[in-house]
């Protein structure tokens, strides 16, 4: 798991000499979705009245390497499940028992008008890494005598991305949508001694809101 994360920064870091001629940085939401009792996903506007309304928000922030048309990125996004203080009656520190669910991807998209256009039309693939997991664990170890816990994660999966998004971007500003259609892997994730991690289920579609700053 250490190795795959490893491997998604060295490649952002090789990318600069190919996206060389700009960076962009921001902020992002993202919300999954499953299909409902008719097959269908939320629309946009459904979506955005989740956001607006605090549904299912995965908060996190990007960085890209930006090329004229093409620009690489890096992606993390996370909710937190807070422990319940009377469960975790025992401890000082129920924080220390804290859970997330994240998603780390590394994605290419293509801006059809250049990723500087005012109007920004853009298609975009990903590859991406959706896991659970304790989410204080130096101090699950060593406040809490906890040394069972590991670095990987309790439950994830890999999976891949496609879809399309349309942003507006006025100068050094910009702001975006995008829906993506995700594909979980048929491969399970490997830790530490090779052992195999529980497989956690990916959420098939996502929209994603974001801002951003452009260099």
């Amino acid at each position: 798991m250490k190795k795959l994360v490893v491997v998604f920064i060295m490649v952002a870091i090789i990318s600069t000499g190919v996206f060389a001629q700009g960076l962009g940085f921001g902020l992002s939401v993202n919300q999954y979705y499953m299909e409902d009792e008719n097959d269908n996903l939320p629309s946009l506007p459904e979506a955005w009245d989740d956001f607006r309304e605090g549904n299912g928000r995965y908060w996190g922030g990007f960085g890209e390497f930006m090329g004229s048309n093409y620009a690489l990125g890096l992606s993390f996004n996370y909710m937190v499940d807070e422990a319940d203080p009377e469960f975790y009656s025992w401890t000082d520190t129920p924080s220390n028992y804290d859970m997330w669910n994240y998603d780390l991807n590394i994605y290419l998209a293509y801006h059809i008008l250049g990723t500087k256009s005012l109007l920004d039309p853009f298609l975009q693939a990903g590859f991406g890494i959706w896991a659970y997991d304790y989410m204080n664990k130096e101090a699950l170890r060593e406040e809490e005598g906890q040394t069972w816990v590991t670095d990987d994660p309790l439950m994830g999966s890999a999976y891949f991305d496609l879809g399309a998004g349309l942003g507006v971007n006025f100068g050094s500003l910009g702001i975006f949508f995008k829906g993506m259609y995700n594909f979980q892997s048929d491969e399970p994730l490997y830790g530490e001694e090779n052992q195999e991690i529980f497989e956690l289920p990916v959420m098939p579609f996502k929209w994603t809101f974001g801002a951003k700053f452009l260099l």
